[in-house]
């Protein structure tokens, strides 16, 4: 299980359990061959539109995207997409592997993300629940 929610104005969290983390091990993998990944989670919309929690079990969709400065994550009609340049997806790959091995996501930091519509830069925590979510 995958969980994306808002804490406060400027930080996302993304809580997740030993099945989220070999989905996110995945996800990234697939990033690194370039490939598109369609990764379920349960998403707070609050992430994107600022106002009050409202969890949405959904899909996000992770893309390549070479020309962005931060990652980021949008709304486009029905679909939730997070896109990230190679560095990011690389990034991504070598903490969940980590996280794996050590059994804990450390440091709690994980990227600097931007969100639509929000002209700050949101930092992006993660953490590995050893119990469902």
């Amino acid at each position: 299980m995958i969980k994306i929610f808002r804490q406060n104005s400027s930080s996302i969290y993304m809580l997740f359990d030993n099945v989220g983390n070999e989905q996110l091990i995945s996800a990234f993998t697939a990033l690194n061959h370039n490939e598109t990944y369609m990764l379920n989670v349960i998403f707070d919309l609050s992430v994107i539109n600022m106002k009050k929690t409202n969890l949405k079990e959904t899909s996000l969709i992770l893309v390549i995207d070479n020309n962005t400065n931060y990652s980021l994550i949008r709304k486009i009609d029905d679909d939730f997409i997070w896109t990230m340049d190679n560095d990011d997806a690389d990034y991504g790959l070598e903490a969940f592997k980590d996280c794996k091995e050590n059994n804990g996501f450390f440091p709690a930091e994980f990227i600097r993300i931007q969100i639509q519509k929000n002209k700050n830069i949101d930092d992006m925590y993660c953490e590995l629940q050893n119990r469902s979510l």
